[in-house]
């Protein structure tokens, strides 16, 4: 999983010929600017983004989130915008809009570095291999994201 994961933030952080148009416009004119990569690797990061800063609060996962969203609003029709704002308020944080707002003006691919890393996910780049830093400050959400 955690391959696949750095595989393919890579492939979104590579994607740079539009790099001078922000990420909602860049989705907004998929059909033109064919950035499915930055896209869909921009949206991985930040839910995964989203279930640490959970995760580290103590509170709740973005699979609670998500339940919770489900279970109020299923029936509606949300933008992303409203989605993010119920997501705040349904787990009393101010989480999804920030990060909403951050990803949404990015240039490129958001930097994913420094979460991989306090998660304790070490990609070696010349060999491809994934190896695991239990000692890293949040090796043990890493853990959690992940289990069998």
């Amino acid at each position: 999983m955690w391959h696949k994961i750095v595989a393919g933030f890579k492939r979104g952080r590579n994607e740079q010929r539009w790099q001078h148009i922000n990420l909602t416009e860049v989705s907004d004119n998929i059909h033109e600017t064919r950035q499915f990569m930055r896209i869909h690797w921009s949206g991985v990061l930040f839910w995964l983004t989203a279930d640490i800063e959970l995760r580290k609060r103590g509170k709740s996962s973005l699979d609670q989130a998500l339940k919770l969203l489900r279970n109020c609003c299923e029936e509606q029709s949300m933008s992303a915008e409203e989605i993010a704002s119920k997501l705040d308020e349904l787990t009393n944080e101010n989480i999804f809009v920030a990060l909403f707002d951050k990803y949404r003006k990015s240039y490129s691919t958001p930097e994913f570095a420094s979460i991989l890393n306090d998660l304790g996910v070490k990609h070696n780049k010349w060999t491809g291999d994934i190896s695991f830093n239990n000692d890293a400050p949040f090796a043990s959400i890493r853990k959690q994201i992940y289990q069998r």
